[in-house]
């Protein structure tokens, strides 16, 4: 559950469990085990939330579709693309 609500409280907290992976001197085994997820096993963004930004950040240039996610990490997420 704890990986779950770094999860859910955005890529700064995920950071904070990727942190926390490497401490097994201090963290339970199966606690570890849980936190090392965040490290390549994130669950990416709602692809309508990553089609905003890119309309944002390109303003009136004509947006690509976004396909497939590729890969997804705490700070950023890979997509397939169609241009034109």
């Amino acid at each position: 559950r704890l990986r779950l609500a770094l999860e859910a409280l955005g890529p700064a907290f995920v950071k904070l469990g990727q942190c926390a992976a490497a401490r097994e001197d201090i963290l339970s085994d199966e606690v570890a085990a849980e936190m090392r997820r965040l490290c390549d096993q994130v669950a990416p963004f709602p692809l309508e939330q990553a089609e905003a930004l890119v309309k944002r950040e390109l303003g009136n240039a004509a947006p690509p579709t976004l396909g497939d996610v590729v890969a997804a990490a705490s700070l950023g997420q890979v997509y397939r693309v169609s241009v034109g």
